[in-house]
C-alpha cells in the first residue's frame, strides 16, 4: 500500500513542477502587455530549462547520497520563491530572468529526479510503467496550468499575478508531496557502492544523451512556440489556446505509454520509432492549421512523441547503470535537454522574429529530429563493440 501512496505524491509533484510546459499561454499577454519580444519569451523559457537541468548535476548526487526528501524539499521552495519574484516584476525582463528563468528552473531541478528515482525503486519489475506514470505528471501538469491560467486572465488577472498564485500553490503541493517521498527498505545509497560508473567514453551514455537532445529540441521548439504558431496560421484563437492543453495532454499519455511499449517492444524499437514519428508529426503540424480540429490532433501527437524522450532515457539510465546511480547518471543526460532548451525555443522565436513565419523552424525541427533517429541506429553498433568488451574479462 505503501508504495502507491509514494506513487500518487510522485505523481503530484511532477503535475505541479510541469506547468514549466505551459508556457506559451503566457507568451501573448507578456508581449501585449509588457513589450516583451518573442526571442525574449523564449530566452526565459529555455532559460528555466537550463538551470532546471545544471541543477540536476547537484540533485542528483544528493538524491542518490541522501535519499529523496531533502532535495524535494528544497525543490519546492525555490520552485515557490522564483514564481513569486517574476511575479513582482513589473514585466521587467531581467526579474523574469531571474524569477521564472533561474529560481524556479533551480527549484524544478532539484525536486525533478525525486519523484522518479523514488518511484522506479519501488516498482523494480515495471520499472518502464512506472518510470511513465511518475514522468506522465510532468506532462499533464502543463494541460492543468494552461486551462487555469487562461481561466484565470480571461477573468481579467494579469499574467504577473497569475505566477504569484501559481507558486503559492503549486510550490505548496511540491513542498508537501516531497515529505511522502521515502527510499523502499534496504535501498542502497550510491555512497555504500564502490564502483562508481565512468561514462566520458561509454557509446551507450552518449547514444542515450544523443537521442535525448533531437527529441527535446524539436519538441521544446514546438511546445514554447505552439500557440502563437497556430495563430500566424490562421488557427481560431480559442483553438490555439486549447492546443497548449491538449499537446500536454498527449505529453502525459505519451510518457505512459511508450513506457509500456518500450517494456514490450523493446528500448531500442520504441526510441528509434518515436523520433521518427515526432518529426512526422512535426512537419504535418503547420499545415493542418486549415483541417478544423486537425491543429489539435497534431498538436496532441507532437505531445505524445515528445513524451517518449523523458520516459525512455530515464528507463535506459537506470537499466544500464543501476537504480543507485540513477540520479547522478541521469543528470549528465539531463544536460543534452538542457542543451536543447536553451536553443530549441528560442530557434523558433527568432526565425519568426526574422522571418514573420515559422516554417523554417518546423524543417529544423523536423531535421534534427529524424537526425536522432539515425544515429540512435548507428551508434547501436558501438554500443554491442562496448558491452562485448565489458564481459570479455568475465568469460576469460
Amino acid at each position: 500500500m505503501r508504495r502507491y501512496l509514494i506513487l500518487v505524491s510522485a505523481v503530484l509533484m511532477q503535475l505541479a513542477l510541469g506547468g514549466i510546459y505551459a508556457w506559451s499561454t503566457f507568451v501573448a499577454p507578456l508581449r501585449a502587455n509588457y513589450g516583451l519580444a518573442t526571442w525574449q519569451t523564449q530566452l526565459i523559457f529555455g532559460l528555466s530549462i537550463v538551470f532546471f537541468v545544471l541543477t540536476m548535476l547537484v540533485a542528483g548526487k544528493l538524491l542518490d547520497r541522501k535519499g529523496p526528501r531533502l532535495p524535494a524539499m528544497i525543490g519546492g521552495v525555490l520552485f515557490l520563491a522564483g514564481l513569486v519574484v517574476a511575479s513582482l516584476s513589473k514585466g521587467n525582463f531581467v526579474m523574469l530572468l531571474l524569477g521564472y528563468g533561474v529560481i524556479s528552473g533551480t527549484g524544478i531541478g532539484f525536486a525533478y529526479l525525486c519523484p522518479i528515482g523514488t518511484a522506479a525503486r519501488w516498482f523494480p519489475k515495471h520499472k518502464g510503467l512506472i518510470t511513465g506514470v511518475a514522468v506522465a505528471g510532468f506532462g499533464g501538469g502543463a494541460m492543468v496550468l494552461a486551462l487555469l491560467a487562461k481561466s484565470l486572465m480571461a477573468g481579467g488577472m494579469d499574467v504577473l499575478e497569475v505566477f504569484r498564485w501559481v507558486g503559492l500553490g503549486y510550490g505548496a503541493v511540491v513542498i508537501l508531496a516531497g515529505l511522502m517521498l521515502v527510499n523502499p527498505p534496504g535501498a542502497k545509497l550510491a555512497h555504500h557502492v564502490e564502483k562508481q560508473p565512468k561514462i566520458s567514453k561509454d557509446p551507450r551514455f552518449w547514444r542515450i544523451f544523443g537521442a535525448m537532445f533531437a527529441g527535446t529540441f524539436a519538441g521544446l521548439l514546438i511546445i514554447g512556440n505552439l500557440e502563437p504558431m497556430g495563430l500566424v496560421g490562421g488557427v481560431d484563437p480559442l483553438m490555439a489556446a486549447s492546443a497548449v492543453g491538449i499537446l500536454a495532454l498527449g505529453n502525459a499519455a505519451g510518457r505512459v505509454l511508450w513506457g509500456l511499449i518500450a517494456d514490450k517492444f523493446g528500448r531500442r524499437f520504441s526510441s528509434i520509432t518515436s523520433l521518427i514519428l515526432l518529426g512526422a508529426s512535426i512537419v504535418i503540424l503547420p499545415l493542418s492549421a486549415g483541417w478544423g480540429v486537425g491543429f489539435l490532433v497534431f498538436s496532441a501527437l507532437v505531445g505524445f512523441n515528445f513524451g517518449a524522450a523523458m520516459v525512455l532515457y530515464a528507463t535506459q539510465t537506470s537499466d544500464i547503470y543501476g537504480a543507485e546511480h540513477f540520479g547522478r547518471i541521469y543528470a549528465f543526460v539531463g544536460l543534452s535537454y538542457g542543451i536543447s532548451g536553451l536553443t530549441g525555443p528560442v530557434v523558433g522565436g527568432a526565425i519568426y522574429d526574422l522571418t514573420g513565419g515559422y516554417w523554417p523552424a518546423i524543417i529544423v525541427a523536423t531535421t534534427v529530429s529524424v537526425a536522432g533517429a539515425l544515429f540512435y541506429y548507428l551508434m547501436g553498433r558501438h554500443v554491442r563493440r562496448h558491452e562485448e568488451l565489458q564481459k570479455a574479462p568475465e568469460t576469460a
